[in-house]
């Protein structure tokens, strides 16, 4: 493993824990699984949360989707 492999999984986990705390702090209770896009060779993170019918919220930076947390859980 080099360097750079190590930062970027460094950095991963920190992103990783952060969004895990600022969801139990929103009280929401998220899952997390990928989907392998095999045609393309994409690998797709996906957030899930809650019942009922699907909202589907697309981000393209790494922590886009945690300004969305209010969205899912009751406010404070």
């Amino acid at each position: 493993m080099n360097h750079q492999t190590r930062s970027t999984g460094n950095l991963e986990r920190r992103i990783h824990d952060a969004e895990q705390n600022l969801f139990a702090i929103a009280g929401a209770d998220v899952d997390e699984f990928f989907l392998d896009l095999a045609p393309t060779g994409l690998r797709i993170r996906v957030l899930s949360h809650g019942r009922g019918p699907a909202v589907v919220l697309l981000c393209v930076c790494v922590c886009g989707h945690l300004g969305w947390c209010g969205l899912i859980s009751p406010p404070c």
